[in-house]
């Protein structure tokens, strides 16, 4: 008689944990948010607040999926928490894969010196990250 009280016991603390206990929950990936599309240049673009001190800034967002945000670097590195990309780095590769660096320069130079960020003059043709 007594094992058979035990065994409830054990049986109801048991469903009790089972039933408390936290579920798995995959982190969301996605969110929802109005996007723009420039009628002269037919881009889409988005606005967010990223990086330390800045107003919100308009992202154009590449459909081909190459780099889903870009920003114009000129907004971007007036922020203080903005680090620029090293010259001859896996990034700046990957942005331009033809670009080679300067070796006659006195210091490093950046990625961002030697590639277009005028959304005017070449609208998305390249992988910008």
């Amino acid at each position: 008689m007594v094992s058979r009280e035990i065994f409830l016991l054990l049986s109801l603390i048991l469903l009790n944990l089972a039933n408390t206990s936290q579920s798995y929950e995959p982190k969301v990936q996605a969110f929802l948010h109005p996007i723009y599309k420039d009628k002269a240049t037919n881009l889409y673009s988005l606005p967010l607040s990223i990086g330390t001190d800045l107003p919100s800034q308009n992202f154009l967002i590449d459909l081909n999926g190459a780099a889903p945000l870009l920003l114009n670097c000129a907004t971007a590195a007036k922020s203080p928490s903005y680090r620029s990309i090293k010259c001859g780095s896996t990034t700046c590769k990957f942005a331009n894969p033809s670009f080679s660096c300067p070796n006659n320069t006195t210091k490093k130079p950046t990625c961002g010196n030697y590639l277009s960020t005028s959304l005017t003059n070449r609208p998305v043709n390249a992988r910008f990250l």
